[in-house]
């Protein structure tokens, strides 16, 4: 496939997880691919691996967690630790009613997600914080229904950053692999202080992603 936007791919794939793609969003995808990859050479924003399989184990990985969770119309969401736009860029072109906070420490990478943001017409629901997550609790705290990550910390670590910034019943959903058991038994301490607690493990339909399980913990 080398690095040829395949539309077939993404059309076939988001059908499967039950998303309709107009012709718009289709032209954004193949925007946000190109500017990846445009990038990539100054700014590591995906695996080197991965360069030939970005939209099956990033783009279509990161629209999953709509099979995961019901998300309602005009809901906020955080991405913490969102790297290359991952799952928010994704999740911000699929569906046009949410508002996205992309949360970057990175100024690279900060700086690539500005860059596509204005590339692809999202400026009136997307915004970069360039900053680490920490320094929104006072700021941000439990604001968002949803908060998102495909972080590589451990669930623990994840947590602590993340989850203060949830709201009452909201939902902090990590994007993990199958080996978890122990991820979430070192875990459980920081759900007790910060009043979580893990509603489901859900697997996650695109083998080739990295969530292959998303765990779904609810905010007290």
């Amino acid at each position: 496939m080398g690095r040829r936007f395949v539309d077939q791919e993404l059309q076939t794939g988001s059908a499967a997880l039950d998303i309709e793609l107009s012709r718009e969003q289709a032209h954004q995808f193949k925007n946000y691919y190109n500017a990846i990859h445009k990038w990539q050479s100054q700014v590591h924003l995906i695996s080197a691996n991965d360069n030939d399989r970005l939209i099956s184990r990033h783009f279509l990985d990161s629209l999953t967690i709509f099979k995961s969770c019901v998300i309602d119309i005009g809901t906020q969401i955080a991405d913490v630790g969102t790297g290359a736009g991952l799952p928010g860029i994704p999740m911000a072109i699929a569906r046009p009613d949410l508002h996205l906070s992309l949360v970057e420490s990175n100024r690279k990478k900060a700086s690539f997600l500005g860059y596509v943001v204005r590339e692809l017409n999202l400026l009136s629901r997307v915004t970069v914080h360039h900053v680490r997550a920490e320094s929104l609790h006072q700021t941000h705290k439990r604001q968002f229904k949803i908060v998102a990550s495909r972080a590589v910390a451990s669930a623990a670590n994840i947590i602590r950053i993340a989850l203060p910034l949830v709201a009452a019943n909201g939902l902090l959903v990590l994007y993990k692999g199958l080996e978890i058991e122990r991820e979430l038994d070192e875990a459980e301490i920081a759900l007790k202080e910060l009043g979580g607690r893990i509603d489901l493990v859900v697997p996650a339909p695109v083998s080739e992603g990295d969530g292959a399980v998303h765990v779904i913990i609810r905010r007290d």
